[in-house]
């Protein structure tokens, strides 16, 4: 090739760096305003959700208030109702301390626990059924065991204090004396205790 033919060529372009994802894309304007408007869908259902996200953590907050304050309400009622009680038995040691009739003032306990037992009641607390029933473990604690011929194995004999449940679930477990067959010995402590 001759100096005028290699004038005459045109230079080989420079390979280019490795194109951007800007220089690729091509949009129509109608492709640029649906992006626009997907963009502001977008940027409305962020904020959607950040509303309630914030609305979900405030309800959360309002039903954590609202239940301290009902149990605190709850808790008020019945000790509201619980306060006479004390104004009696303060009479009733009162009456204890000067001497009074001890007729009248056992037939005061006697009321008092008539209806403190009433109170429980209306609270639906059930005392638990003991004597003469099958030990259960979930109801009764047993504290002693004795041998009774006359009752089955692992009968309830002697409620030694009382057990009480409320909506189903046991407050406290009756303490009982259970019977048993053999002969080791008039009586013994329960396994455990």
């Amino acid at each position: 090739m001759s100096k005028n033919a290699k004038r005459n060529e045109e230079p080989k372009p420079e390979p280019a760096s490795e194109p951007t994802p800007i220089d690729e894309i091509r949009m129509s304007a109608k492709e640029v305003e649906e992006l626009r408007a997907k963009a502001k869908e977008r940027d409305q259902f962020l904020d959607q959700l950040q509303r309630s996200k914030a609305e979900l953590a405030n309800y959360q907050k309002r039903v954590e208030r609202d239940r301290e304050t009902w149990s605190q309400e709850a808790v008020a009622r019945f000790v509201a109702r619980l306060i006479p009680f004390l104004d009696d038995v303060e009479r009733a040691l009162a009456a204890v301390r000067e001497g009074k009739d001890f007729g009248s003032v056992e037939r005061g306990l006697e009321m008092m626990e008539k209806s403190f037992h009433s109170l429980l009641t209306d609270q639906g607390v059930k005392p638990i059924a003991a004597v003469g029933l099958p030990f259960d473990p979930r109801q009764h604690e047993a504290v002693a065991q004795r041998v009774d011929q006359t009752e089955p194995d692992g009968t309830v004999l002697v409620e030694i204090q009382k057990g009480y449940t409320m909506g189903g679930r046991v407050l406290r477990p009756a303490q009982v004396i259970v019977s048993r067959e053999t002969d080791d010995a008039s009586e013994t402590p329960a396994e455990g205790n």
